[in-house]
């Protein structure tokens, strides 16, 4: 049985972004996922979805149903768009051996949507190493 790939939650406002994304990105199956709703940086433009394309090419993929509509209100709970089909696809690509880095811009993981990315991928492939 093929070894799932690992999962790599990162937020650009992580001083470590840098370092941990090569480190993932060095696998050559592995891929970037960006669950921002909206893939944009004000501040950081190397955090732009065409950055990102132009630096990762096909290996870049922009998910918006994994965003979270409240990320402009934090009072608000997280609520994915709409995340049932493409949870269906990163198992997939997990069962198949790819990696994959979920990218957004939260510093903390515990208070991020990617935890609850995370979750729903742990349900349809149990024991998934994820880094952080």
């Amino acid at each position: 049985m093929q070894q799932p790939g690992k999962v790599y939650a990162l937020g650009y406002a992580n001083p470590m972004i840098d370092q941990k994304l090569h480190e993932a990105m060095t696998d050559p199956r592995c891929l970037l996922i960006d669950i921002r709703y909206r893939p944009i940086s004000r501040w950081r433009p190397e955090w732009r979805k065409s950055t990102l394309q132009a630096t990762w090419g096909t290996r870049y993929i922009h998910m918006q149903p994994l965003g979270n509509i409240n990320y402009h209100t934090p009072e608000l709970p997280i609520q994915l768009a709409d995340p049932t089909e493409c949870i269906k696809e990163l198992a997939q690509l997990l069962q198949s051996g790819t990696s994959l880095v979920l990218l957004c811009a939260c510093k903390n993981y515990d208070t991020c949507h990617r935890r609850t990315v995370v979750n729903l991928l742990n349900k349809a492939v149990p024991n998934l190493e994820v880094i952080q």
